[in-house]
């Protein structure tokens, strides 16, 4: 279930109650598979995966919601 609301993340959902697209849920389940598979080759652990999936939640969190306000501040001006 942390994947799939992970990839949801990712792909451009807001956690704060927006509207997300199907396309970019799928954008960012691919994303998280090459990540995932690239990190098994590599050999890194199942522990370090989820830190760095954690960060890239966090990250991806804050560039959205400073997209949005951008959005919401250009239509406004």
């Amino acid at each position: 279930m942390f994947m799939a609301i992970a990839s949801s993340v990712i792909g451009g959902t807001l956690l704060t109650g927006s509207s997300g697209t199907v396309v970019g849920a799928f954008l960012g389940a691919a994303v998280l598979g090459i990540l995932k598979n690239g990190f098994t080759l590599s050999g890194v652990s199942a522990f370090t995966f989820d830190m760095i999936l954690g960060a890239t939640i966090l990250i991806t969190m804050v560039i959205n919601v400073r997209l949005s306000r951008l959005r919401a501040a250009g239509g406004n001006g």
